[in-house]
């Protein structure tokens, strides 16, 4: 039920943020750089607030993330009605939103590591179904009253969670997943290969913020009704739900390092073919293609890193990978595609260039991993049970 609020809370306010900052008056670029606040705030204070929930039990600093959330979301509701308001209260509430996702993590993974049942996947499942449920309710209240009633909802289901935090063991003390191991950052990041796939990542994350922060603004701009365009967000989760049980199946069979550059791809091209409809209707169909587009990216990236990176190292490594795609590549592609927002003066032109950039990168990928590895007699990571940096 923590997954199912935490993701249901989340999706009604962020996937129609940048929809409310063009209501509350900021044009083109100003978009990109006000919604980018959310995600700089996640990379300059995520790594401290997990050594504080080190130091004081994952639990009760989840507690407190959860009602100084649903504090300040309220608080927004009331008090970012206007440009100067909105960028204070964007900075108070993603102070204190930014770490709910990870301390939930957090608190599943203690709770699979002391009961040894279940999965992380079967948890994070549920994460989905919440996800599918907070953008029709985040629709029909901007219908019924106005943008920053995003925020009023997501306080809302937020409250609900505040309960059933108080629920939890506190006695489930676990080291954050999200805290950097600073001690081995250096070495993680004089490994070539890691910098090369770090690197893969960022561009990924710049090309696909364009589905994650400008969907909304495409719909409206395309003539969707608010209740409809909060239907993007359950089209995407919904149709993520198979493929979390059908991954590791893919995975064994290709290889995580084909998956990846395939996904890649596939959600490169995803980008583009929005450009190509003003059909809303066509616009969701293109959404239920999130499970293979997305989350096996995603799930192939957490795995690959994994792989990639030493042992002793990898809580570091997956640290990493957040800040790569959650930190640095979303706050580079909110600037970027509210630059080229204000430039084009539509939401079509900037899919259609960004998808065909995003093409060309990974086309680019795949012939580089192929020409090298297949030069090679030993075996590579194109090989279901090769090493990655063999």
């Amino acid at each position: 039920m923590l997954y199912v609020l935490a993701y249901a809370s989340s999706a009604a306010w962020i996937f129609q943020f940048n929809v409310y900052l063009e209501v509350v008056g900021f044009k083109g670029a100003h978009i990109g750089y006000v919604a980018s606040l959310i995600w700089l705030v996640m990379l300059v204070f995520q790594p401290a607030w997990g050594v504080w929930a080190d130091r004081t039990g994952v639990v009760k600093c989840f507690q407190i993330t959860v009602v100084m959330t649903t504090l300040t979301l309220t608080g927004f509701y009331f008090f970012g009605t206007t440009p100067t308001t909105a960028i204070i209260a964007t900075l108070i509430c993603s102070f204190f939103y930014v770490p709910v996702m990870p301390l939930i993590d957090s608190v599943a993974l203690a709770h699979i590591e002391r009961t040894k049942k279940l999965s992380y996947g079967n948890l994070r499942f549920w994460g989905a179904v919440g996800f599918g449920l907070g953008g029709p309710l985040a629709g029909k209240g901007v219908e019924m009253g106005s943008a920053n009633s995003i925020f009023l909802i997501a306080a809302g289901l937020s409250a609900l969670a505040i309960p059933l935090s108080f629920r939890l063991s506190k006695s489930e003390r676990v080291s954050s997943s999200f805290v950097v191991a600073t001690a081995g950052l250096r070495e993680v990041l004089r490994d070539r290969a890691v910098q090369v796939f770090l690197l893969f990542i960022t561009l990924a994350s710049v090309f696909q913020s364009t589905i994650w922060f400008y969907l909304a603004v495409y719909m409206k701009e395309i003539g969707a009704s608010a209740q409809m365009t909060g239907w993007a967000p359950s089209v995407e989760a919904y149709s993520e739900l198979p493929f979390y049980f059908l991954s590791a199946i893919v995975f064994r069979r290709f290889g995580v390092l084909p998956a990846l550059l395939a996904t890649t791809l596939l959600a490169s091209v995803r980008v583009w073919l929005y450009s190509t409809t003003d059909n809303p209707w066509l616009v969701l169909v293109i959404e239920a293609s999130n499970g293979i587009t997305w989350t096996w990216f995603w799930l192939a990236s957490v795995e690959f890193a994994n792989q990639l990176i030493r042992p002793e190292w990898r809580a570091t490594g997956q640290s990493l990978l957040w800040a790569a795609y959650q930190g640095a590549g979303a706050i580079l592609g909110n600037w970027w595609c509210g630059w080229l927002y204000g430039r084009e003066g539509n939401m079509r032109s900037v899919f259609a260039v960004n998808g065909l950039i995003s093409i060309g990168i990974s086309l680019l990928a795949i012939i580089l991993v192929w020409t090298k590895y297949h030069r090679r007699s030993v075996p590579t990571p194109l090989s279901p049970t090769a090493l990655p940096n063999s």
